[in-house]
């Protein structure tokens, strides 16, 4: 979650919206998105995989049933063996869905990416639920007679959607064993243009190119592979839809006699299908909702439905999934957790209480709610809902009820209003509101229509009119363009990146180069497509990365937050051709250069360093230059590079510091181009992806590489447990962690972005190197050492000293014994009396000294021990040599007092010892002899470093 900025208390009045009083700032000119119609580019193939990693998740339709379905003719394949090998060797996560589960809605793009239809169709009564995944923004791969699932259920072609499979006018069965490759196309990257690929003779699907030009979603289609014979009858087709649905690609070849030229072209299908999408959007329908997303929904009523709306998001590159009834249980943590925007729409079944904590705490761990109510119409329904939005602070009004089409006015300037002069309701009721939640528009009456609140990490917004975004009205004033927004801010609310894009060749923002570079990288960010929402945006909230893809319009509203954010440590990306409206502004020598000229007409932009990463990762651009195909009428302008920046390339043949393009700037947190990127849409690398989205995919992928903390390097104790080297890398792609113990891998796996722990234990005593290494999906990787030293600063511990502590005279030897125990012996030194008697090394086993031969007297036996880090231990007894016995009657007793006393280098110890001579500071304690034979010995054992 970001932090507001300290800025929040001059740009707001409220949190969470921009608040701007009317008639204080002038509304700027709305940038409309550029429609398809409107103005045509050259149809290059939308990119949906790059050398990034990633699973993708496949389900493959396995259907027993050999009959054509009624709808359509053709035998139906049921031995998926081979496919199914072919596809787990490929990587891929696979998954065989049957009838069965379709009809249990397991068919989900939260669940699958991909679904494969291998030369067989759908039964009957699943028809409506393959669709609703493929209307979801789900990929369908289709071999040879999945073409009559596609043209019956109105995917390939719309024309003969619930009308006939489309055999004899859009696609026939022909004998054929030999197609050519007619384009260069992510699907066909694999083979060169021309190519001859060969396949079991047999009677196979191909469309009639011919037809298919007539059909609504020509524009959407690239002919791939065609009939060697006649090049109107395609067996290849790849279709990319820019209104509804997921992408498609139809093979015309068997799956029983596989054959082994198409192998590259079914991988590289299942990658180019892959969606990523921005984010992922559920729609309930287990409450029976009043309206349903399509006209198959079990839902209340059946005059609305939100069709369009979903159609608008899906174009969008959102994800959509519809959430039916299950006896497992409907609006849990578990069902939520997959999902980024929850639609709830007034209901006929009420919410249990833990689908209300459910919804509750899934917003406060960053979900976007939507609640559809109501006028109290139907009271029922209503307090329903309102049980929901109750829990943010928002609840509709039980009483009150508006006239027809109220007019609807808001003062502030919310994220969600970007780009709307007026929205049009239908027949709506008022809100109340309490606690931190806020009104965003209001009726003529001052009654609130439209509230939300940001709750926990997530955000929640209620609607008084349950119908203002159905099919009916989503297309009433800028209706639309809000139901964008709302779903572009209610996703994006854990987003640290911000994009700003006017690029006017795209079908919607969402389709820009750029883009798109964010979702394949897997990144969430924040869309704004007007520079006063920019500049509030930046005000409002801490972004780790902003980019900002200029063609068109001005962005210099921004230019005093963007010079913040660079110099606080932030990162940023930007493509303008503005330079020279502005040739003083204080962010030009921030970012690493200087005005010098007006880009000429159409240049080449020369890359000046070809290894340099950026070149080279995720994508390798193996091109010297990028030419422009689209001319904006202004290039951009020529850059001069100060000392502080690096130039990677310029419009001049090789390096020259006054002709600069590409500058890397602030040790390589800024990349800012003033050539614009987006002019770029050839293929001049030949690789089958658009050059302007492999340069900002590769531009974002470089600033954003992970980074890593350095842990200070440490010490350790030998042979000892709860240490740890904790490291706090972090990505917006993480992907695997690497550590090694001086060169040797100790331990790896997956990363998810969090803290990583390794837990040190070692058993000798040595200077050890720590390195942990983490990769992103990217590719790109960081590393940090820690350096370790493993001490020893434990002590020998004393367990047992000699007890045999008197003889008589005249005895010649007299062996006592002295324990310690340690892990890293050395060495030992037997002290009679201060004067050294032995010495020797010690392997830490038990220690035997000869204490004979001594005089009558009472004898310090001092016994030192050594460690190989020196540390000393001692110990002292005190040994009673007696006269010789003579043959009495007399019986002697003795009496034996021990006491020992143990002291560190690291405590002061105040005794009555003597220390022992050479230095050793021992303690020796004096003696009184008792009266009789009584002795009394004291042992002291004692401790110091050296």
């Amino acid at each position: 979650m970001k932090r507001a900025s300290p800025l929040v208390l001059v740009a707001l009045l409220l949190a969470g919206i921009f608040v701007v009083p009317l008639g204080v700032t002038p509304t700027p000119a709305r940038l409309q998105e550029t429609l398809l119609q409107n103005q045509r580019v050259e149809h290059i193939a939308e990119p949906s995989w790059l050398p990034i990693n990633r699973t993708v998740r496949i389900a493959l339709y396995h259907e027993t049933n050999s009959t054509s379905p009624d709808y359509t003719f053709g035998g139906m394949n049921t031995n998926y063996n081979i496919i199914y090998s072919h596809l787990l060797t490929a990587g891929y996560d696979v998954e065989n869905i049957t009838r069965q589960d379709i009809l249990d809605h397991a068919l989900k793009t939260a669940g699958f990416d991909v679904l494969v239809l291998a030369d067989n169709c759908p039964r009957e009564d699943i028809v409506y639920l393959v669709r609703e995944f493929w209307l979801g923004g789900g990929g369908i791969l289709s071999f040879d007679s999945g073409i009559g699932y596609l043209s019956y259920a109105g995917i390939l072609p719309r024309e003969t959607y619930e009308a006939d499979d489309g055999k004899d006018t859009y696609w026939r069965y022909d004998f054929s064993d030999d197609v050519n490759v007619t384009v260069r196309h992510p699907v066909t990257k694999s083979h060169v243009l021309g190519e001859q690929l060969t396949m079991y003779y047999g009677d196979l699907a191909q469309y009639n190119w011919s037809a298919l030009t007539a059909t609504s979603v020509f524009g959407d289609l690239t002919k791939l592979a065609v009939d060697d014979d006649d090049a109107n009858w395609v067996h290849a087709v790849a279709m990319d839809p820019t209104d509804m649905g997921g992408k498609v690609v139809q093979l015309g070849i068997p799956i029983d006699q596989w054959p082994s030229d198409w192998e590259n072209v079914m991988i590289d299908a299942i990658e180019w299908l892959c969606p990523r999408p921005k984010g992922h959007i559920l729609f309930d329908l287990s409450h029976r909702p009043h309206y349903g997303i399509d006209s198959w929904d079990e839902t209340e009523f059946t005059d609305y439905y939100f069709t369009n709306w979903r159609n608008v998001l899906v174009s969008r590159h959102y994800a959509f999934d519809k959430l039916h009834p299950s006896a497992s249980g409907n609006l849990t943590l578990d069902n939520l957790g997959k999902y980024d925007m929850l639609i709830l729409c007034e209901s006929a079944i009420n919410y249990t209480l833990s689908e209300i904590q459910a919804v509750r705490d899934w917003v406060a761990d960053g979900g976007g709610l939507v609640a559809l109510n109501d006028a109290p119409y139907q009271p029922l329904p209503q307090q329903y809902l309102n049980n929901v939005t109750r829990q943010f602070g928002m609840e509709m009004n039980t009483s009150y009820t508006s006239g027809i089409d109220p007019a609807c006015f808001t003062e502030y300037k919310h994220s969600i209003t970007e780009g709307v002069s007026s929205i049009r309701l239908y027949s709506t009721g008022a809100i109340n509101i309490s606690s931190r939640a806020y009104s965003i528009y209001n009726d003529t009456y001052d009654n609130i229509v439209v509230a939300g609140r940001e709750y926990g990490d997530g955000r929640a917004l209620l609607f008084a009119d349950r119908r203002f975004l159905t099919n009916s009205y989503i297309s009433a004033l800028d209706n639309e363009r809000f139901s964008i927004n709302v779903a572009n801010w209610l996703v994006s609310w854990r987003a640290d990146t911000i994009l700003y894009t006017d690029e006017p060749d795209s079908v919607n923002y969402y389709r820009t180069p750029v883009a798109r570079a964010l979702n394949e990288l897997g990144m969430d960010y924040y869309l704004i497509f007007n520079q006063e929402y920019l500049n509030l945006s930046l005000h409002r909230w801490s972004w780790e990365l902003i980019v900002v893809d200029n063609p068109w319009s001005g962005v210099h509203n921004a230019y005093d937050a963007i010079y913040e954010h660079v110099e606080g440590g932030g990162k940023f990306v930007m493509s303008s051709y503005r330079v020279d409206n502005s040739p003083s502004e204080p962010l030009w020598p921030l970012l690493g250069f200087q005005f010098i000229d007006e880009m000429p007409d159409k240049p080449e932009l020369h890359v000046w360093d070809l290894i340099h990463p950026m070149f080279n990762m995720p994508y390798d651009y193996s091109a010297a230059n990028f030419t422009p195909t689209r001319d904006y009428g202004d290039e951009g302008d020529v850059l001069g590079v100060f000392p502080n920046a690096t130039a990677l390339g310029g419009n001049s043949s090789s390096y020259d510091v006054n002709h600069s393009v590409i500058v890397l700037g602030n040790e390589g947190r800024t990349l800012f181009n003033g050539y614009l990127i987006d002019q770029f849409q050839g293929d001049l690398d030949d690789s089958t992806y658009p050059d302007n989205f492999e340069l900002w995919i590769n531009e974002i992928a470089y600033v954003m590489q992970p980074t890593i903390d350095s842990p200070i390097d440490m010490s350790i104790e030998a042979k000892s447990t709860g240490e740890s080297i904790t490291w706090t890398p972090t990505s917006d792609r993480p992907y695997s962690y690497e550590i090694k113990r001086d060169s040797v891998i100790v331990e790896s796996g997956d990363w998810d972005g969090g803290q990583i722990i390794y837990d040190l234990e070692e058993d000798s005593l040595e200077l050890l190197a720590f390195e942990l290494t983490v990769d992103d999906t990217v590719g790109y990787s960081v590393s940090d050492t820690v350096m370790v030293t493993v001490v020893d600063t434990t002590y020998p511990a004393f367990v047992d000293a000699p007890d045999n502590l008197q003889y008589e005279e005249g005895t010649a030897e007299h062996l006592v014994n002295w324990t310690f125990t340690e892990d890293f012996p050395d060495s030992y030194v037997f002290y009679i009396n201060g004067t050294i008697e032995e010495s020797g090394t010690w392997d830490g086993s038990e220690i035997s000294v000869d204490a004979g031969g001594l005089s009558v007297g009472v004898w310090n036996l001092t016994l030192a021990v050594n460690d190989t880090s020196d540390n000393l231990a001692t110990s002292t007894v005190y040994l009673t040599v007696t006269e010789p016995v003579t043959t009495t009657t007399t019986t002697t007793t003795t009496t034996t007092t021990t006491e020992t006393t143990t002291t560190t280098a690291t405590s002061e110890t105040t005794t009555t010892t003597t220390p022992p001579p050479d230095g050793m500071d021992l303690a020796i304690i004096l003696i009184a002899v008792a009266i009789g034979a009584a002795v009394v010995i004291v042992i002291i054992i004692w401790m110091k470093k050296k």
